[in-house]
């Protein structure tokens, strides 16, 4: 779900995943393994992705977020 949610985030604020590192701070091999669930972020990065990709923290949380993300127009 929060994979899925990043992602898509991104994806939808048109960066690629070195983009969206630059912006954060993060590593490229830390936000892959996030963006496939592999791995688990702390609050502090879910603020940092979410700041940077125009949502809310919670958002990225949300189970039902990617849903309106790919039916929202945009």
């Amino acid at each position: 779900m929060v994979a899925k949610n990043v992602r898509l985030s991104r994806e939808r604020a048109g960066l690629s995943q070195r983009g969206l590192c630059s912006t954060t701070g993060l590593s490229q091999a830390y936000l892959s393994q996030i963006e496939n669930g592999r791995w688990n972020m702390g609050l502090d990065n879910i603020a940092k992705i979410a700041l940077a990709v125009g949502v809310a923290p919670h958002d990225l949380l949300d189970p039902g977020f990617s849903k309106e993300v790919r039916e929202s127009p945009g």
